[in-house]
């Protein structure tokens, strides 16, 4: 978005949702009540992205459906938006993708959609990745998601294990070996993260050819050595950002992204 992007504040009877350019689909009203609330007592803190002027004389809001949902419960006359004069549809699609995937809660269905869709029109996962400013392997997994079997998403979409490992349990074994293998993730309770984190490690190390009893016999032989890091709090914000978009315990997310580095040291430059 341009520095210089005009800031208006617009009659929210003047907006409207430009449905076709949203990318958030998956609940988008849920727990407006407590948005709104916080909108009534401290503002929108955040503007919304619209479109100037359609033929019935509304905006067009792409980003910011639960805003403007929350503000209207909140009672508010006007809003703060950029308003963007001349944008087309896949450039909006862009912007609203891009501003929610820095927002929590997000939904990995509707990323993945999304991602699939800016995929048709750039042909290239490098290009939607720096439309979005992710990083390519970002684009990959919410490409992979939108791959998985109906129970492995239910799986992600009720916690028991996170999108991202189920997208990288499904890239690294067979199908149905994949599916056992999501199954045993997402039956280890929440509490024991000794467990969930020996797992996951047990199924970073092990070959795509290996069985689920392997693949346990390593996750229990694994010898662990307790580490305590410290990490500046802008990047500990960072962290919780990653793991609340990733519906996953934030000491998971971290464990996770430190032994994929140890794993990379391990194998050397490719």
């Amino acid at each position: 978005m341009k520095q210089d992007q005009p800031l208006e504040y617009l009659r929210i009877n003047d907006l409207e949702l430009w449905a076709e350019a949203n990318v958030r689909n998956h609940r988008p009203i849920q727990d407006i009540g407590e948005l709104a609330g916080n909108i009534r007592q401290n503002g929108l803190r955040f503007p919304l992205l619209v479109k100037k002027k359609k033929a019935n004389g509304k905006y067009g809001v792409f980003s910011g459906q639960r805003r403007l949902t929350a503000c209207a419960k909140a009672g508010l006359e006007r809003i703060p938006c950029f308003v963007f004069d001349r944008i087309r549809l896949q450039q909006a699609r862009i912007l609203s993708l891009s501003e929610n995937l820095h927002s929590l809660p997000f939904d990995s269905g509707d990323r993945a959609r999304a991602s699939k869709r800016l995929l048709r029109h750039f042909k290239d996962t490098a290009k939607v990745a720096a439309a979005l400013g992710v990083d390519p392997a970002d684009v990959k997994e919410y490409l992979g998601y939108d791959a998985l079997p109906d129970e492995a998403k239910l799986l992600a979409a009720s916690r028991k294990i996170s999108p991202e490992m189920a997208a990288h349990v499904y890239s690294k074994f067979a199908g149905g070996r994949a599916l056992e293998i999501c199954r045993e993730l997402a039956g280890i309770p929440a509490g024991d993260k000794k467990r969930r984190r020996g797992m996951a490690f047990a199924v970073g190390a092990a070959k795509s050819t290996d069985t689920l009893e392997k693949i346990r016999r390593l996750a229990e032989t694994a010898d662990w050595v307790e580490y305590r890091i410290l990490i500046p709090g802008e990047k500990s914000e960072t962290l919780e950002r990653m793991a609340g978009v990733r519906l996953a315990d934030k000491e998971d997310v971290a464990a996770e992204m430190l032994l994929e580095k140890i794993r990379q040291a391990e194998c050397g430059p490719a």
